[in-house]
């Protein structure tokens, strides 16, 4: 069993936390409040070959939304990873470059293995070597270019992954 999970911290305006909360569960978003003005919302969906199209669509909602959203909040910090159970064995930590896409593989609890998205600039091969796991999160400003690339950037990990 394979799930995509992203996960995004939503640093928002005064005012605007229960807003942001109210429009994201409107629209079915798993969320919960972490401070007076922090909102942390989970998508984490099961990764089946007959379901790649409908995850890129709930992905492509995500980015419909956060731009609807983007008064409501000033940053936002993003996560993307796959979790594969079942791990092969000799799966060691490095990092991958694929299609411009940055990848950490790194070995998970309960015999899972980890895909991070890396959002490094200089991706290059790494191997046995940990990297921060602050490179696997990204904060971006209520921008709408700065959103599209997340986006952009999430769908074609789930592509590459999808296809591996």
């Amino acid at each position: 069993m394979e799930e995509l999970n992203i996960l995004i911290d939503f640093y928002c305006t005064m005012g605007n936390t229960s807003k942001l909360a109210k429009y994201l569960r409107e629209r079915g978003f798993s969320i919960r409040q972490i401070s007076y003005d922090a909102l942390r919302m989970r998508e984490r969906v099961s990764i089946e070959p007959a379901r790649v199209q409908l995850i890129i669509e709930r992905v492509k909602a995500l980015s419909k939304t956060m731009e609807e959203t983007m008064s409501m909040w000033n940053h936002a910090c993003v996560e993307a990873w796959i979790e594969v159970h079942g791990r092969r064995r000799g799966e060691n930590r490095r990092v991958l470059s694929k299609d411009g896409v940055c990848i950490y593989v790194r070995p998970g609890v309960k015999g899972r293995t980890v895909y991070k998205v890396a959002w490094i600039d200089a991706c290059r091969e790494v191997v046995d070597q940990p990297i921060p796991e602050s490179t696997t999160r990204k904060c971006i400003q209520s921008r709408l270019e700065e959103v599209r690339y997340i986006i952009e950037t999430i769908e074609k990990f789930l592509h590459i992954h999808s296809w591996r």
